[in-house]
């Protein structure tokens, strides 16, 4: 079996559930039974000494969500992303990570290869023209002064505090494509008889984010300034056609109609992240006035 079709099975992170055949003790809350856990709390039958491996590996299982078929979710995210969504909200939750824990250690990671100097490269760089993130990034992607000073100030700080909290603008990004799901799609495909409500579209934008957030991760370390244009064009196209395929693939209406739906999408996109970014830039604007 391929090392690919083991992890989409959850081989690697699969279990193995030990039952004894005689009754079983609970020692959390006294209850008979038989089996590896309690019917009444939950408990597993396998409590036993505390040592650092098992603290170490209920980590990993427990916390990190390596246990919750973590690898499977990562590769399908990338396979086949619009039968995962369909399936986690049909009710096969089992099979897959959950997708706020796995966004939450994704950030992490990021914050922490950020932090740990992967991306020194660009504010070495960026220090030495004696221009900030924002302005490097501002003029690299062809942005013009508005000829309000105040305002193009506000709007590149607005861009280095987004740079340099990636990971929790990451996070902060799902009510903006939430409203733009939930309006385009709420009753196309298999929300047509059940139509989609917010905590469903709040899912479907945190598995997006997901899929973002490992092609940051990959792209961080190799992120030059002289190279960050580009890699940035490549990044948002990669982002672009995984979303065009995700919506596909859980949709699965025709060309015409998925066609019109997206174009009420980033319509509805457009407005709230507009409306969000200049609201970004007078809260830092404000704050630096006043600091």
């Amino acid at each position: 079996m391929r090392l690919s079709e083991k992890i989409r099975l959850g081989v690697p992170t699969r279990k193995h559930i030990y039952e004894p055949e005689e009754e079983q003790q609970c020692l959390n809350c006294g209850a008979s039974y038989h089996g590896a856990y309690c019917p009444h709390c939950g408990q597993s039958h396998d409590v036993s000494r505390i040592t650092l491996s098992r603290v170490i590996t209920s980590f990993v299982t427990n916390i990190v969500g390596l246990q919750a078929n973590l690898p499977r979710t990562l590769l399908d995210l990338f396979y086949r992303p619009g039968h995962l969504i369909h399936d986690y909200l049909a009710g096969k939750r089992q099979v897959y990570s959950n997708p706020w824990s796995t966004l939450l250690l994704l950030a992490t990671i990021y914050i922490l290869m950020d932090q740990l100097g992967l991306s020194s490269d660009i504010r070495a760089l960026t220090s030495e023209y004696g221009e900030s993130i924002g302005q490097e990034l501002f003029h690299s992607m062809g942005g013009e002064p508005s000829g309000d000073p105040a305002v193009d100030q506000s709007t590149l700080q607005a861009i280095d505090l987004i740079y340099d909290n990636y990971g929790l603008f990451s996070l902060l990004t799902i009510p903006l494509i939430t409203i733009p799901l939930w309006i385009a799609f709420r009753r196309e495909g298999p929300f047509a008889t059940q139509s989609m409500n917010i905590a469903e579209a709040a899912t479907i934008g945190a598995f997006l984010s997901c899929q973002n957030m490992v092609i940051n991760i990959i792209i961080l370390p190799i992120m030059t300034v002289e190279r960050m244009t580009d890699i940035a064009i490549w990044s948002y196209s990669v982002m672009a056609l995984l979303y065009i395929l995700t919506v596909w693939q859980l949709l699965g209406i025709g060309a015409g109609r998925f066609a019109w739906r997206n174009i009420v999408f980033v319509l509805s996109f457009l407005v709230f992240a507009i409306v969000s970014f200049f609201v970004c830039s007078f809260v830092v604007g404000t704050y630096m006035v006043f600091t």
